[in-house]
């Protein structure tokens, strides 16, 4: 059975899904009737989820792909992964006509390395594509655009920053690649911006089976959410400005009132993107896509609000900056308003896309389709993701954690093991550690096979990364003065 889906007036409501399985550590017990946390989502959702709820067991296969990437955006920061003072209606129902996991881990905390994993499937000592700036994705890498395509799909990306400028590689596959008018003066966009690009494409008919990908900065610093959004999310005492502060970590602390008054706005500008991600949402039904469309949407990385002495960036590989929300939706409802846990990598949605797609998917692909795990209600919480953080022109700090576990190394110090429960370092058992310690030596082993070697980059590039938040990074200036 095939419903037409045209949803408007989602309204408050609550939700809570049944498990088949839960996972141990040493193994797999059914659970049936366990139940899901609840969580406040909008209205209907609830009566979707009964018409979801009486599709085929064997549904027709989506005709199109949509795939929205929020820069910066924290898992913790979401209505419908529980937080109360989130205004992220758009993304809640999304998740509610779809599937929602706990535990997706990105395996880069910059925009272009973790966009190449999202678009390739593969980890970033793979792609070889590790940098924020003076590297281009090797054109012996395979992206999704460029798979869809071979199969007759129309294909086009609109982004809106430049760390994803074409001259990254990211465009590979891509027979319409917007990054106009992304130039160092004009480094950003808004999402509302970029929506209107997407609008104007999508003005004349497309007969084609359509992939879509759409990229937005909010919440990326600075957070300056517009009106109303502004005063909405700010108090009568809040400063002002809030400043560039990404020498801060470590062992330094912002005045209270100030760190509070920034998380407000980050807030605001998860309000943007979500507001964003409604308006394309409706677009694309006006099109006539959106009906029979796979709508994804993931963060590339998250972001540091104070942990650990770190302020307003992405600078480290914990759980604040590399767990991010990863929401799908199918067409035919199947999985409506599922929880998945155990932790997955971001490198999975395209084997779990390509499947859904009823595409092939290549040789070579270290992601995993999701589709069994979805169907359990979680994965093996024993399961090893790598993450790592390349810090322009310096050392890169990588790591690997499963459900209970992190290890972090950096250059010329032992590898410390950290409990993600609490965020603090911990005693790991010896099976366990050895475990992780041996699947860190192969992915360290692998990138210094693959790894490139960036180019050093002018004092004007430096600057202008440092006005998108990135002073923390070693920046060399070329000896020519060149871009």
């Amino acid at each position: 059975m095939h419903f037409t889906k045209r949803r408007t007036g989602w309204v408050d409501g609550e939700i809570s899904q049944q498990v088949g399985c839960v996972a141990e550590r040493d193994r797999f017990t059914c659970a049936i009737g366990a139940r899901i946390p609840t969580v406040m989502f909008r209205a209907a959702a609830s009566l979707a989820l009964a018409l979801f709820s009486s599709c085929s067991a064997a549904p027709e296969i989506p005709r199109h792909l949509v795939l929205v990437t929020i820069d910066t955006l924290r898992q913790d920061r979401i209505g419908a992964y529980g937080h109360l003072g989130a205004k992220t209606p758009h993304l809640d129902a999304l998740a509610a006509r779809g599937m929602r996991f706990d535990d997706a881990i990105s395996q880069a905390i910059t925009t272009p390395p973790s966009h190449a994993s999202i678009l390739t499937g593969l980890a970033p000592t793979t792609h070889g594509l590790t940098q924020l700036r003076g590297q281009r994705l090797s054109d012996g890498n395979r992206t999704l655009a460029e798979i869809l395509s071979d199969v007759g799909f129309e294909t086009a990306a609109f982004v809106s920053a430049i760390p994803l400028r074409r001259d990254v590689g990211l465009d590979q596959g891509f027979s319409s690649y917007d990054d106009d008018g992304l130039q160092w003066k004009n480094r950003t966009r808004s999402a509302s911006e970029t929506n209107d690009r997407v609008k104007r494409w999508l003005e004349p008919a497309h007969s084609e089976r359509i992939f879509l990908w759409v990229h937005y900065f909010e919440p990326h610093f600075p957070y300056a959410p517009p009106e109303p959004y502004r005063s909405e999310f700010r108090q009568r005492d809040d400063p002002q400005e809030i400043k560039p502060l990404n020498g801060f970590g470590g062992d330094v602390e912002l005045p209270r009132h100030v760190a509070e008054a920034a998380s407000r706005l980050y807030d605001g500008e998860v309000a943007v993107g979500d507001a964003a991600l409604g308006d394309l949402l409706a677009s694309l039904a006006a099109a006539g896509i959106l009906d029979d469309a796979i709508v994804a949407v993931v963060a590339d990385h998250g972001e540091s609000l104070g942990e650990r002495g770190y302020y307003f960036g992405h600078w480290d590989v914990f759980d604040e900056t590399a767990r991010v929300p990863m929401v799908m939706a199918r067409p035919d409802g199947r999985f409506a308003g599922t929880l998945i846990q155990g932790p997955v990598a971001t490198t999975d949605l395209l084997p779990t896309l390509l499947a859904w797609l009823d595409v092939p998917l290549p040789p070579g692909i270290e992601g995993i389709d999701l589709t069994p795990d979805i169907e359990r209600g979680g994965g093996d919480p024993r399961r090893i993701i790598y993450t790592e953080r390349s810090q322009f022109m310096g050392p890169t700090i990588r790591s690997v954690r499963d459900g209970r576990w992190l290890v972090v190394h950096r250059k010329n110090a032992e590898p410390q093991f950290y409990d993600r429960r609490t965020g603090n370092e911990a005693s790991v058992p010896a099976a366990e550690g050895d475990l992780l310690l041996a699947a860190l030596e192969g992915y360290e082993a692998s990138a210094s096979a693959t790894r490139s070697v960036p180019r050093k980059v002018s004092e004007k590039v430096a600057e202008q990364l440092r006005a998108l938040g990135y002073a923390e990074d070693r920046l060399e200036e070329s000896p020519n003065g060149d871009e």
